[in-house]
């Protein structure tokens, strides 16, 4: 079921399949990490993007000891609370956020394209935002 979720769970399945505590998981989601770029285009459904790792913000620069830390992208940014929602009780950045995410790490500009054009269609992206995203994805060429 994870490897179908590309290795992310919902609280639920944290709770319930992996054993963990709620007080271990209000935890992991207390430590301010987002989950953004890339993942958080795919997770709102707004792009056909498969991203070859996992993207989380975070506030400040950390040292990260893990072994398997090539399967995630850690970035750093401080995010203002408009720019973070949830989704399946996890901290995510907003469709409009992970587009502006993805704007300056490089993602290719079909896949920008193709979330701009979806957000909009979903309501994900308010149209004022479309404009604006559109016009920073034309000066990016």
């Amino acid at each position: 079921m994870m490897a179908a979720q590309n290795g992310l769970v919902t609280r639920q399945q944290a709770l319930e399949d992996l054993g963990l505590s709620a007080g271990a998981v209000d935890n992991l989601v207390a430590r301010g990490r987002a989950l953004s770029h890339e993942t958080a285009l795919a997770l709102h459904e707004i792009s056909d993007v498969n991203p070859a790792r996992h993207h989380v913000t975070i506030p400040a620069p950390r040292r990260i000891r893990r072994a398997d830390n090539d399967r995630y992208a850690v970035h750093t940014q401080r995010l203002e609370p408009r720019q973070v929602t949830w989704w399946h009780l996890m901290r995510i950045v907003t469709p409009t956020t992970a587009i502006e995410q993805c704007l300056e790490y490089g993602t290719p500009t079909y896949l920008l394209r193709q979330a701009i054009d979806r957000g909009a269609r979903t309501g994900a992206v308010r149209r004022d935002d479309v404009a604006r995203l559109t016009a920073a994805l034309e000066a990016r060429r």
